[in-house]
């Protein structure tokens, strides 16, 4: 009985003697700084580079060195809040878009240590955590108001533009929630020198602030007596220009809560030229197979109804100008909707004679195979 009572008092008293121990804490090594470290910032992006685009000249689906992107870097407050008042550490920079070297890379440097012999990078403040914005505006600009403006009360940095239907307009923004999918990392932390310990860079997510119309032209079949099935309309007919009605000003909004493209409040209606990556389209020759027509034309997005004129020529030379025929925008349920921006619309003419078109309309996101949107072809 002793014996038993011995082992439990000692095993109370090993007990306690546990209980009196504190719990280590374990402390992430890639949370110290000695104040020593420099960590450049850098940047990844959802661009590739393997074919020239050139400014006004359409949509842009691939880039190069030639093309201009800007870049902001904002310390957020205490309170997770961006600091536009002390905080913008890198205001407006212009970066060169990739050049196809290393696939998405952007590289930003500080202008005020960068020489042509040597390129300074920005560094992090080892104890801040920011985010990062950017935009590409082609050559969009308003005379005059080349900058974004900054507005502290409303919290916002925004970009006037004016499109003439070849211009790319686009908006990144690096999502902090994506950047740590898949880790246990919090978001809030980023982005920051911690971040770059737990190798994450920054991604500038750039897409497009604009509907792209791509215009295609074919002749109409009819039932022809005497003939077996749908014949072509005989005789030569040809496009010779074409246009769409859009909103030509508009306010880029890079940083705010409403990021994105609106159309200005005295906007005017113009009618935009379809080019060939900023010539003018050459006159075509409708065929029976559907023909694609320039390269494309950028409009603001927004509406449900959109107008278009063009030219008719037949092979006597006899001219016919159409500018009052228009075509909704229908979603999969042939529902009236609005154009979206980031997405892409096949228009295809069928014309059957001078006199005689009709239009059809598809639509596909940009980063997929476009589909048509049809005008004056018949239904099964």
């Amino acid at each position: 009985m002793k014996k038993y009572f011995f082992f439990a008092a000692a095993a109370l008293a090993a007990l306690a003697s546990c209980s009196k121990s504190p719990v280590a804490e374990t402390t992430d090594p890639d949370e110290i700084f000695t104040g020593s470290e420099k960590y450049p910032i850098t940047f990844s992006s959802n661009l590739t580079s393997t074919r020239v685009s050139v400014k006004g000249g359409g949509s842009v689906d691939v880039w190069n060195a030639a093309q201009t992107l800007y870049v902001y870097g904002i310390k957020r407050d205490a309170d997770g809040a961006l600091d536009l008042t002390d905080g913008i550490q890198i205001d407006n920079i212009a970066a060169a878009a990739p050049d196809g070297v290393t696939r998405g890379a952007i590289e930003v440097y500080d202008p005020a240590l960068s020489t042509e012999e040597e390129k300074v990078p920005f560094y992090y403040d080892n104890n801040g955590r920011y985010d990062f914005f950017g935009y590409y505006a082609d050559d969009a600009f308003v005379e005059g108001s080349e900058t974004p403006g900054l507005d502290v009360d409303a919290g916002t940095i925004s970009l006037p533009v004016q499109i003439d239907g070849t211009q790319d307009v686009m908006l990144a923004y690096a999502d902090r929630t994506a950047a740590v999918e898949g880790t246990t990392i919090d978001p809030a932390r980023l982005y920051s020198a911690y971040g770059v310990r737990k190798g994450i860079v920054p991604n500038l997510k750039f897409e497009h602030q604009l509907s792209r119309f791509i215009f295609k032209v074919k002749k109409g079949t009819v039932k022809v007596e005497g003939e077996e099935g749908p014949q072509v309309q005989p005789g030569d007919l040809y496009i010779n220009s074409l246009s769409v009605d859009s909103y030509v000003d508009g306010v880029l909004t890079i940083v705010g809560d409403n990021r994105g493209l609106a159309i200005a409040e005295e906007s005017d209606s113009v009618f935009l030229a379809l080019t060939n990556r900023g010539e003018a389209i050459p006159q075509t020759l409708v065929e029976g197979e559907a023909k694609t027509l320039g390269e494309s034309v950028m409009v603001m997005p927004g509406r449900k109804t959109y107008n278009i004129k063009f030219v008719l020529e037949n092979a006597q030379r006899i001219r016919q100008e159409t500018d009052n025929m228009s075509f909704p925008i229908l979603n999969s349920e042939k529902e009236n909707v609005a154009a979206e921006a980031g997405k892409s619309y096949v228009i295809t003419l069928t014309v059957y004679n001078l006199e005689e078109i009709e239009i059809n309309v598809d639509l596909t996101p940009w980063d997929e195979d476009t589909e048509p949107i049809n005008i004056g072809e018949d239904e099964d």
